[in-house]
């Protein structure tokens, strides 16, 4: 490079510098196109879902100083799981990052208070919160609050929407998360990544996207070898940025994220007959009580699922179930379900008979793991569809637990003991697969015909008739 290159590299170097456009300096495409996402998505909210070894650190504090140097007088707060982690940052990353930064536009370092000073007044703060202690950064300002290694912070949940939201709602600014995948799906996190994903806020980044900037064929083999294989769970997590269980204790195996992006749809009722419907309900006592709604699709071999129910603590008493049950009814089918199932509590079957008509049966509960089973045979053959506002149900086929027994779910707080999905399950237990309710609705303007006389079941609310509604063309 000749003199009067390297003397336009530098000034270069400089006007970047000090307006702040540094991320083509610094971090490679994959990774600029991460803060261009930050950029330009709406929301306080953000979450980078990341593989190992795509340099997830460097981009955030890239992010900060960024922010640091085009706003005078801003304030980034750097959150990371440990006061150790929030020093190698200080000392470790950002000299890397300011390696080019012309010397007298270096921010000063406060190492004692894990700060760095820019000229023009703003401030990078560093700091570990072990335990999801925010109260650490309480009422502190920060334009932009960034938490690395979100995933495996405890408490994360309360840490952000308790004390740093509000922090960064009062200075319009943003929040961003950084990390990869938690090692258990129940982890607090989970709920950040889930509002995230649902605000359109949420991005992965997966170990491929980093072929031939940071890493070639060979190393890329070898991070799937050193993980147990391409489809492993641990691979699946670390480096393709899933959030998964360990396939043995995986309540839905089947639920890989191209079978849910199957699964999960808005589906319209049949227009030629009425289908049987179902409502499934598991009956919290520490935990929600949830109610599923849904209906077989004669035609097309699937469980439809309409849509959930959550009652919780005072609210989940009968009365309030009941009036929720009928609104929902009237609303998804204008008639009565088929049938209606639960736990095995005969008090509260007796109760809202007796009180407001409404009929439930006590489903069958043994060999729990094999109507799992089949609910996971359901899924990988695409016979089951769920409503995407089904989002208890949702996070629960995707990441519920086993206990290592098998014998029942594991509970957590994001995830509760996976009520959604044993109310699912009392419904798939009692499928009447093989009723035809096409040719039941010729024979009766209110009543389902069946070889097996049990089934015969009224189906009307409030006068309006299942096969007037066909008549109808409704």
């Amino acid at each position: 490079m000749t003199a009067a290159e390297k003397l336009v590299r530098s000034k270069a170097l400089r006007a970047a510098w000090e307006r702040g456009l540094i991320e083509d300096v610094i971090l490679k495409a994959p990774q600029i196109e991460m803060l261009r996402f930050i950029d330009n998505a709406k929301g306080p909210l953000f979450f980078l879902l990341c593989s190992r070894r795509i340099g997830k650190s460097t981009v955030l504090a890239t992010l900060a100083v960024r922010e640091c140097i085009r706003k005078p007088g801003s304030r980034v707060l750097f959150l990371t799981d440990s006061a150790i982690h929030a020093n190698e940052i200080l000392n470790d990353t950002m000299p890397t990052i300011l390696d080019s930064c012309p010397e007298d536009l270096r921010p000063t370092p406060r190492i004692k208070e894990n700060k760095l000073l820019f000229k023009n007044g703003s401030t990078f703060t560093a700091k570990g919160i072990e335990g999801g202690s925010a109260k650490a950064v309480r009422g502190l300002k920060g334009d932009i609050v960034i938490i690395d290694e979100a995933c495996f912070i405890e408490n994360i949940s309360h840490s952000v929407y308790s004390v740093l939201m509000p922090m960064v709602i009062a200075q319009r600014g943003k929040l961003i998360c950084g990390s990869t995948p938690p090692d258990s799906p129940g982890h607090e996190s989970v709920e950040l990544i889930q509002d995230c994903e649902s605000n359109g806020t949420l991005m992965r980044k997966e170990i491929y996207e980093l072929k031939g900037y940071l890493y070639d064929d060979e190393q890329i083999a070898s991070f799937e070898k050193q993980a147990g294989g391409r489809t492993s769970t641990r691979f699946r997590r670390e480096y393709l940025a899933e959030v998964v269980s360990e396939d043995d204790l995986s309540i839905c195996p089947s639920a890989t994220p191209e079978k849910m992006s199957k699964i999960i749809k808005i589906t319209h009722m049949p227009s030629g007959y009425d289908p049987d419907c179902y409502v499934g309900l598991d009956l919290g006592m520490r935990d929600k009580t949830i109610a599923i709604f849904g209906y077989w699709d004669y035609e097309n071999a699937k469980l439809v699922v309409q849509r959930e129910s959550v009652f919780e603590d005072k609210k989940a008493t009968t009365t309030n179930m009941a009036a929720a049950f009928k609104e929902m009814e009237r609303t998804l089918w204008d008639l009565e379900p088929f049938k209606r199932y639960c736990d095995l509590d005969l008090r509260f079957i007796e109760d809202i008979k007796q009180l407001h008509g409404i009929r439930f049966q006590a489903s069958p509960k043994d060999n729990k793991e094999a109507a799992v089973n089949q609910l996971n045979i359901m899924i990988q053959n695409e016979q089951l569809e769920i409503d995407p506002s089904c989002a208890n149900l949702i996070s629960q086929i995707k990441y519920g637990t086993w206990k290592e027994n098998r014998k029942e779910f594991s509970r957590s707080k994001k995830l509760g003991h996976c009520d959604a999905l044993d109310a699912l399950i009392f419904i798939i237990r009692n499928l009447k697969k093989n009723r035809n309710p096409i040719q039941g609705s010729l024979y009766s303007s209110h009543t389902y015909v069946s070889d097996d006389r049990s089934l015969m079941d009224t189906r009307r609310i409030d006068g309006w008739e299942s096969f007037g509604r066909t008549l109808r063309g409704k």
